[in-house]
């Protein structure tokens, strides 16, 4: 994983209008959009005393994935937020991390890392349910996000000199965060650590792979310009 830019027309990327026009077209406001209606639909019910049926087909549940075979869940729970607080926490660090994340590394390879994460997340999160011996229903983006930090981590860690982000700040929000989680009630801690780590290692992949790539096509080259 290395840092993207994409090629921009003069003009539009001075303007304020360039950079709002390509913040809509990206993925973290595509999925931002899709969490907050699907939000809106979920909570909707709620306020009128109703029991949403989304909330319980979607959400995160070891016993239903592996026993009755519904693998969806993997990937609809990440879109499901059981609170105004929940949603409003989550999607405003996917507001500040996402964007960065995704200008720096492209939208397909974001998109790949975020769903990767998130997926990652889930099955940590129900291997640790199914050795505790629990089945807790999981939902929000969360895990995902974690995943996003991660890819930080491994971005930073690689292109220091080129990303304007301290890593030392980048770690030091990353503990804050799991420990909120491991203090508090009814969060997936086991989630966002596998999040975290999915996306780190995703990185890591990407960013090793790209090192060695960049690193044999400079020994070719000095082998070619080598007299002879």
């Amino acid at each position: 994983m290395e840092p993207y830019q994409e090629l921009e027309t003069a003009g539009e990327s001075s303007s304020s209008e360039g950079s709002i026009r390509r913040y809509l077209y990206s993925a973290t406001a595509a999925l931002i959009l899709v969490n907050v209606l699907i939000f809106l639909k979920t909570d909707f019910f709620s306020i009128l005393g109703g029991e949403d049926v989304w909330i319980d087909k979607g959400c995160l549940s070891w016993r239903a994935v592996f026993n009755a075979h519904e693998y969806y869940r993997i990937i609809t729970c990440m879109f499901l937020h059981g609170g105004i607080d929940h949603i409003f926490n989550n999607m405003l660090c996917l507001f500040f991390l996402g964007t960065f994340l995704e200008q720096q590394i492209g939208t397909p390879r974001f998109t790949i890392l975020y769903f990767s994460s998130g997926i990652i997340a889930g099955f940590t999160s129900m291997v640790y349910n199914i050795i505790s011996g629990t089945d807790t229903a999981s939902i929000g983006a969360s895990g995902a996000i974690f995943g996003i930090t991660g890819g930080l981590l491994a971005l930073v860690l690689f292109y220091r000199d080129k990303i304007d982000l301290d890593y030392r700040q980048l770690i030091f929000a990353v503990f804050l965060s799991l420990y909120s989680g491991f203090t508090d009630q009814g969060v997936d801690n086991a989630a966002h650590v596998g999040g975290l780590l999915g996306g780190l290692l995703i990185g890591l992949i990407a960013g090793t792979g790209r090192q060695r790539r960049a690193s044999h096509r400079q020994t070719e080259t000095d082998q070619t310009n080598l007299p002879g």
